[in-house]
């Protein structure tokens, strides 16, 4: 049986991995034994953390033609009451979600919370005494840890990625609230929503996208006076034809069909738990994310900006635009204001700015140290809701 990328992929990082295990131990051990070792080891976390992920089926319709389009991700067992997270995008607009769990039984799954800026969700189901993930701490995860993904989607069996740590990045079109964990395990088709756990089997980040390069592809299908159920027939065809892509977009671009395809990812991004845990207790609680908000448009300081500005260093964050009726106008904040504290806690980047407005409740009252031609000086501001635009 030939072997898939993916496959070929896998064996050879754990063949890596062998071969660096036997030089820094120094010893000749026999690598079929060290696989096999590591096989066990494997095969004990994915026993472990199984039960505790669910395939979650979500239903809508399409606002064109009443299409009935269907959503198929991953879900974790958080709390043995029926709350399961997962992504925001698996069940975005959803009427109807189904929840399936290891086991085979099936339930009807209400949507808690949604916080797409996040990409976490939290559906319940009405069921008790569920195997509840056990939490890690994603704080301890560096570049080159050890992670295990798994999903369930499209079948009764896990689909089980293993993959390396490469870094920490914020994630492209999402606000700068958190770096998410880039992993080189490939995330599979419905793998949204899964488990990257660590080499303990605790859960420290939501799988939340794949990492790849989007193609267009133009079919060449005339789609004039074609059915909905003839579309996306023909759809199917031209999916088919894409070796490795995953179908993200199909639609009528001057009565040609046309699809943005995405094709071999190169592995995904999670979110970190620790980050996950307040956006979900936060869903539980309230149903919603209310996050705080100051009005402004940043961004970092490279050197030729410090030298403009005449600051010392490139701490901090520049103020490129002030929004009309915001908090920081009402302060007095202006244009190339360089913020250097939130309430004492220092900014070094738009992240760190980002992330302490967020946080911060609304109606709260802050001090925020800035620079303003080349003086120190000291403002205060009371946060606003943000808006659901900006949200």
């Amino acid at each position: 049986m030939a072997l898939t990328g993916d496959d070929f992929q896998m064996r050879k990082k754990l063949l890596i991995i062998v071969i660096l295990v036997i030089i820094l131990c120094g010893q000749s051990l026999h690598a079929n034994g060290i696989l096999r070792s590591m096989e066990k080891e494997f095969i004990r976390m994915v026993n472990k953390v199984s039960p505790s992920i669910v395939e979650i089926s979500a239903s809508k319709r399409s606002r064109i033609a009443s299409i009935k389009q269907e959503n198929v991700g991953t879900g974790i067992i958080i709390s043995g009451e029926g709350h399961i997270v997962t992504t925001e995008s698996v069940v975005e607009g959803a009427n109807k979600v189904q929840v399936t769990l290891m086991d085979g039984r099936s339930f009807d799954g209400k949507v808690v919370g949604a916080d797409p800026a996040s990409d976490i969700a939290v559906i319940s189901i009405n069921t008790a005494n569920l195997p509840v993930i056990a939490m890690g701490n994603s704080d301890t995860i560096r570049s080159g840890s050890w992670i295990l993904t798994l999903g369930r989607s499209y079948g009764e069996s896990p689909t089980i990625s293993f993959g390396i740590v490469n870094g920490f990045e914020v994630m492209p079109h999402k606000p700068a609230y958190y770096k998410a964990i880039k992993i080189t395990a490939n995330a599979s088709p419905g793998n949204s929503g899964g488990a990257a756990i660590d080499m303990d089997g605790n859960l420290v980040g939501i799988v939340t996208a794949g990492i790849s390069e989007p193609r267009i592809v133009d079919f060449g299908s005339e789609i004039k006076n074609l059915r909905p159920d003839e579309l996306m027939k023909e759809a199917e065809k031209f999916r088919s034809r894409i070796e490795g892509g995953y179908q993200t977009e199909i639609g009528n671009t001057a009565g040609m069909l046309r699809g943005t395809f995405f094709g071999g990812r190169e592995g995904s991004f999670a979110i970190p738990i620790n980050y996950a845990r307040k956006i979900v207790g936060d869903l539980i609680e309230y149903g919603e994310i209310e996050r705080g908000w100051l009005g402004v448009h940043i961004d970092n300081i490279d050197y030729n900006r410090m030298r403009r500005l005449g600051l010392d260093s490139r701490q901090g964050v520049v103020v490129m635009q002030v929004s009309d009726n915001s908090p920081a106008l009402k302060a007095g904040i202006k244009e190339n204001d360089v913020i250097i504290a939130f309430n004492g806690k220092k900014v070094g980047n738009t992240l760190d700015l980002s992330r302490l407005v967020s946080d911060s409740k609304p109606r709260t009252k802050v001090n925020l140290t800035i620079i303003r031609n080349r003086q120190r000086q000291s403002i205060n501001v009371e946060i606003s809701r943000m808006p659901k635009y900006q949200n």
